[in-house]
């Protein structure tokens, strides 16, 4: 980890490294991950220890996203999460990020990265899905 930190061009290996470490322990990856002192760094260890989890526990792994900060300059965690989550599972995807509201800029938006991951699968299903949102809000964000 130290030569990605100091080698900007190699920070993308903590995405590799630390679900690795997550498949044998994920808290003790989450730990490690959390105690990067670079923030990029720091923000693709967390990710990727995020992934690992997202493909059992999606759920879970966004609710741990949203305890975990913002960092300044980087995607919200959760944006790869809901992207993750909706090729395997959009469906259900669709239906949790529907139900953590609108807010702030469309792009940040739950239900905006769910249609926009499903929309590349199967276009017409999510624009279907999209427009028959109750909330004319997250159809805008969608």
């Amino acid at each position: 980890m130290e030569f990605a930190g100091a080698n900007r061009n190699f920070a993308y290996l903590a995405e590799d490294v630390f679900p690795q470490g997550a498949t044998t322990d994920l808290q003790s990856a989450l730990s490690s991950a959390r105690e990067i002192a670079g923030v990029d760094l720091r923000y693709r260890a967390l990710r990727g220890v995020l992934s690992f989890k997202a493909e059992s526990d999606p759920v879970g792994a966004i609710q741990l996203a949203q305890t975990l900060g913002e960092f300044r300059g980087n995607e919200p965690l959760t944006n790869a999460l809901y992207r993750q989550w909706a090729a395997t599972d959009p469906k259900a995807a669709a239906g949790y990020a529907s139900q953590q509201g609108v807010s702030g800029e469309e792009w940040r938006s739950p239900v905006f990265q769910v249609v926009n991951a499903w929309g590349n699968q199967d276009p017409a299903a999510a624009a279907g899905w999209s427009l028959s949102l109750p909330d004319p809000e997250a159809r805008a964000h969608s």
